[in-house]
This record gives structure tokens, sequence and C-alpha cells, in this order.
């Protein structure tokens, strides 16, 4: 009689142990690109040059797989080889390897580094 009681319980106990280890699997798949997208609209929500600064050192720190596009006035695309790209910067457009991306006008040029200085 008492194994007839012990063992529902330790089903019970398996099905928890498995649900919770299905729980953690699902937020270390999802964490990353939530990270992500709140790194995005950090960066697109910036009103001053210093939130801007401050977003875009995050996404530097925070994720380590983006690629950076700069973007010129008129909205041709600029090179890192160019010397005088950090004059020229308006806009950028960071594109994480999970593919999410933003398009960010600049409110202050010197910002830039903090993502191309990674």
């Amino acid at each position: 009689m008492a194994n007839a009681r012990r063992k529902p319980r330790i089903n019970t106990v398996i099905c928890g142990v498995i649900i919770v280890i299905t729980l953690f699997a699902a937020a270390a798949v999802a964490y990353e690109p939530v990270k992500v997208r709140l790194l995005g609209r950090t960066v697109t929500s910036a009103a001053t040059a210093e939130q801007e600064r401050v977003a875009l050192s995050a996404v530097a720190s925070g994720t380590s797989d983006y690629t950076l596009d700069m973007f010129d006035e008129k909205g041709a695309e600029l090179m890192l080889q160019d010397p005088e790209v950090f004059k020229k910067v308006s806009s950028i457009r960071i594109r994480w390897t999970c593919g999410y991306s933003v398009e960010h006008r600049l409110l202050a040029k010197d910002n830039v580094v903090q993502v191309v200085g990674r």
C-alpha cells in the first residue's frame, strides 16, 4: 500500500522537474532576442545626445553580434575607410544576427564611436 502512494508522488515530482527545465530552456532561448529588441528601442527612443550615447554604449557592451551601417545626410552609405566618415555620418542602422535591426538619425555625430569602437 505504501508503494502505491509513493508512485504518484514521484511522478508528480518528475513532471515538475521537467516543467521547470522546459521553462528555463525557453527563457534561455528567448533572452537574446528580447535583450536586442530592448536595446534597439533604447537607441530609437533617445531624445538627447546623452541618452543616445548611453544607448549606443549599451549596444556595444550588451551584444557582440551586430553590424553597423553608416549613412550621410543624403542617405548614401559611408565606409569606415573614409577618413571623413565621422564628420559625414548623420544616421546609422544597427543589424543584429538574430535578424532585428533599427535605424536612427544621430543627435550627436561623436556618439557613433560608441558602437564602432567595440
